[in-house]
C-alpha cells in the first residue's frame, strides 16, 4: 500500500527505525498503523488527492473527532501517521508542503468535560464565517480601488 510505504519511509527519515519496509518494522507499530490508516484515513481520505487535502479540511477532520470517544493520544497518533504520510508526499515532490502542519488537536472534553462540543463547533463555525465575510469585503474593496486607480 502506498500510504504504509510512504508512512514507513516517513519514519525511517526521522530517525525512529532503521527499516526499509512495512515488513521490518515491528509487528504491532505496522498493525497499528496499517489500522490507522484502514480505519481512521481511507474511509475518510481515501478518494481525495493529495493536492486536495488542505489545512482548513484536515483541522475541521480532527475538530470533529473531539465529539467522538476516542482519546487524545489516540488522536494525536492518528494525526502523526498522517503526518507521516503527508511528510512524505513532500519529501518526494508530490506536496509543496504538508498541509498538516498548524492542524491543532482540541482538547478532549469527554466526561469529565465542561465544554459542549456541539456549542464549540458552532462557535468555531461562526467565528469562520464571520472572518470570511469579512476578508470578502476586504478583497472586494481592495479589488475596486486597484480597479478603479489603475483606470
Amino acid at each position: 500500500m502506498f500510504a504504509e510505504k510512504l508512512a514507513v519511509s516517513a519514519l525511517n527519515r526521522r530517525g525512529h527505525t532503521r527499516h526499509s519496509t512495512p515488513a521490518d518494522l515491528d509487528r504491532s507499530t505496522c498493525d497499528r498503523y496499517r489500522g490507522i490508516i484502514n480505519n481512521y484515513l481511507l474511509p475518510q481520505f481515501g478518494e481525495a488527492c493529495l493536492r486536495d487535502l488542505g489545512t482548513l479540511q484536515l483541522q475541521r477532520y480532527f475538530s470533529a473527532m473531539a465529539g467522538t470517544s476516542l482519546s487524545h493520544e489516540s488522536r494525536d497518533k492518528i494525526k502523526d501517521v498522517l503526518s507521516s504520510i503527508l511528510g512524505s508526499a513532500v519529501r518526494y515532490q508530490l506536496l509543496v508542503k504538508n498541509p498538516l502542519e498548524g492542524v491543532q488537536l482540541p482538547p478532549n472534553h469527554g466526561a469529565s468535560g465542561s465544554r459542549n462540543p456541539t456549542s464549540q463547533r458552532n462557535s468555531s463555525i461562526r467565528f469562520w464565517q464571520k472572518f470570511l465575510s469579512h476578508t470578502r469585503r476586504w478583497c472586494m474593496s481592495r479589488s475596486t480601488h486597484d480597479f478603479v486607480s489603475a483606470s
